[in-house]
């Protein structure tokens, strides 16, 4: 028996070739395929320039803080347990929500989208006047392990400027030999 452990799909590349040899004898390929296994989890793609990464700069809170816009979307696919792409094995329309854990923050725009192929693109949602914080974005759907995304918000540029009190002010000129 020979055991061998390929925890990838070869689906979009080219199989792997297993090359027996013996002195002798002609050598033999075995070219295997390797597809996705069942559905077990969602995947996010995340935009290079998002700037809410707890490594890079954060999100400058505002009324409405963009997280994915069109020109930056997030991609969620569906995964099995080594993380391969189901693409269009996955014949389910899976219903994605995103949302915010622990009520840090309100999150609105697109928040529910069905996926075709095993992917589902989002391209239009954002906070409303989140706090200065890290705030966790959710992706899930029913039976499959879902996808948390830490995403710091930083402060923002004031809107608006608040009337505290006028103070009077007398000044006094006194004329001086020049």
């Amino acid at each position: 028996d020979i055991i061998f452990q390929f925890p990838e799909s070869t689906l979009n590349t080219d199989p792997i070739m297993i090359k027996f040899r013996s002195l002798g004898l002609v050598d033999v390929d075995l070219p295997i395929e390797i597809w996705p296994g069942a559905a077990y989890a969602l995947d996010v793609s995340i935009p290079s320039t998002f700037e809410g990464l707890a490594a890079r700069n954060g999100l400058p809170s505002a009324t409405f803080t963009p997280i994915a816009r069109s020109t930056a979307p997030f991609v969620v696919n569906v995964v099995d347990r080594a993380g391969n792409k189901l693409t269009n094995l996955d014949t389910s329309s899976r219903a994605i929500t995103v949302s915010v854990t622990g009520s840090t923050a309100d999150v609105d725009g697109t928040l529910t989208a069905s996926t075709s192929a095993g992917t589902v693109v989002f391209q239009n949602f954002y906070f409303t006047a989140p706090s200065r914080q890290t705030h966790t974005i959710k992706f899930a759907t029913a039976g499959l392990v879902s996808y948390e995304l830490p995403v710091k918000v930083v402060e923002g540029a004031a809107f608006s400027l608040k009337h505290v009190g006028t103070i009077e002010t007398v000044t006094t000129y006194v004329a001086a030999d020049v």
